[in-house]
């Protein structure tokens, strides 16, 4: 792929988020209360689908980047033998997406029911929307796992559905308080810029497998 081609699908990912974030909170103040289940399915799908794309602009940005520094991705297995890259990179899409909904787990954890409106009328906000626990999880990932790329994933996946909850409610830095909500352009900049420094980032890293552990490495052979 062309650096132009890298450019310009950057671009257009960030402003595809526009309309798909406007059409998602429209239709989140449509069904209102009339329908728990569909306020949430909408709302997840959101956070998934922006983490998703994040990822996704990283990714990009980290091409564009090899290419300038003339290092290109060529992944080999120990002993030389070529592996498809791309395998990697939608499981990597894959985990983004599935951090981007699974955050939201909190609400129930902190109304100790299982109960779509103890969930979202809690007191005070869950501890996982705190800005320091993406930071604390990717951490944590990096030290059990020893996998820089993963923590990498987890923690921007994590922020991504922060900045998008900061929208409504600003960013909780506790325990010192909220910021401001913030403006959707302020979100958009932030998710660019993100992505850009998460690029560069990981146009340096080594292409470790980022299943850190889970799961067994996805490898497949070009013939």
């Amino acid at each position: 792929m062309s650096r132009r081609t890298l450019l310009f699908t950057f671009v257009m990912l960030h402003v595809i988020t526009i309309p798909v974030f406007v059409l998602c909170d429209a239709l989140i103040l449509f069904i209102g209360e009339d329908c728990g289940l569909c306020r949430v399915a909408v709302d997840l799908s959101c956070h998934m689908f922006l983490c998703g794309v994040s990822w996704v602009c990283s990714l990009l940005v980290a091409g564009g980047v090899r290419q300038i520094l003339g290092n290109p991705v060529k992944p080999t297995l120990s002993g030389g033998q070529d592996v498809s890259f791309r395998c990697t990179l939608k499981r990597e899409v894959l985990m983004s997406v599935v951090c981007g909904g699974v955050l939201d787990i909190d609400h129930f954890l902190a109304s100790r029911k299982f109960s779509y409106f103890a969930a979202t009328h809690l007191t005070t906000r869950p501890f996982g929307h705190a800005v320091g626990f993406p930071l604390l999880c990717g951490l944590l990932v990096f030290l059990v796992f020893r996998n820089l790329r993963g923590s990498l994933l987890v923690a921007s996946s994590l922020m991504v559905h922060l900045l998008r909850d900061g929208i409504r409610r600003g960013l909780w830095f506790w325990p010192f308080g909220s910021t401001p909500r913030l403006s959707l352009y302020v979100f958009i900049a932030a998710l660019f810029v993100g992505s850009i420094l998460n690029g560069c980032f990981l146009a340096q890293m080594g292409h470790e497998d980022v299943s850190m552990g889970i799961y067994d490495t996805f490898r497949v052979q070009i013939v």
